[in-house]
């Protein structure tokens, strides 16, 4: 610590396993005075770890994954810390993986696969990962159709987002919050009340209010605290009715055909015909 209290201005700092021997809490210490460091010296800090709590800690913009592929490793910027530690080879050896940006857009994804007929099947062959912003889906998504990843793997993403090669984009032209909301408002909001087992009228005052706040991403937590219930909770809840209600068969056939073609032929999926 005293070495690096003493470093120049415009040092290079490079610490190889930061975590080393130590407790999570003076982790986040620890990579919070580098952080203040390398601006009070304008130094450059890289360091390497496999600790969700140092990655927790930094910004997206800080966080580069050096991802294996088959033609040598890739750098992707900005991966969430629960895929840059996650094994591509884990214990459950999903046929493909589908790549989202966050745990609402995974959670919706899941339920749209779900409402079809063959989806339990579906579900069981593939992963559903949230890897972080949509250019980290885009980046895993290019990866994927180059075959440049250990298995076959499809970028979701949200449907406010450009079309890129080896994606696919998420019901509508929104965001998923605003689209999932004004769906089921232009629907009288289906059967919530009987979901969360609130008065109509009462439970519906709550969904309009959340959405005069202008930061839809904030609007299933608003609901959540006039009902107490988590944000994720209501964002599972309110998907599965949004698809039993608004959810169309075509649109909802031509996700699962995107799905459905990038697993292998011999899955017993990849060469069906929806």
């Amino acid at each position: 610590m005293r070495v690096l209290q003493e470093v120049p201005d415009y040092s290079l700092i490079i610490i190889d396993e930061v975590e080393a021997s130590l407790h999570p809490k003076a982790q986040r210490r620890l990579i919070n005075f580098l952080i203040e460091l390398s601006r009070l010296r304008r130094a450059q800090v890289i360091v390497s770890t496999h600790s969700p709590y140092i990655l927790e800690e930094l910004p997206p913009e800080a966080r580069i994954l050096l991802l294996p592929t088959a033609t040598g490793p890739s750098v992707v910027y900005g991966a969430s810390p629960e895929f840059s530690l996650t094994k591509l080879d884990d214990v459950a050896h999903p046929e493909a993986f589908l790549y989202v940006e966050d745990n609402f857009a995974q959670i919706w994804c899941r339920e749209i696969l779900a409402t079809h007929p063959e989806g339990a099947d579906l579900l069981s062959h593939i992963k559903i990962s949230a890897v972080g912003p949509a250019n980290v889906v885009a980046m895993m998504g290019k990866l994927a159709s180059e075959g440049k990843l250990p298995r076959p793997g499809l970028g979701v993403l949200d449907g406010d987002q450009e079309s890129k090669p080896g994606c696919v984009k998420l019901p509508g032209d929104k965001a998923p919050e605003q689209i999932v909301f004004h769906g089921l408002r232009a629907a009288n909001w289906g059967q919530l009340h009987d979901r969360f087992g609130v008065g109509a009228g009462s439970l519906h005052t709550y969904f309009e209010d959340a959405m005069l706040n202008p930061d839809f991403h904030k609007w299933p937590e608003l609901v959540g605290d006039k009902i107490l219930k988590s944000r994720t909770s209501v964002w599972e809840t309110i998907v599965t009715e949004w698809c039993r209600i608004c959810l169309d068969n075509q649109t909802r056939d031509a996700f699962v055909l995107s799905v459905k073609n990038v697993l292998p032929e011999n899955s017993g999926q990849g060469a069906k015909n929806i």
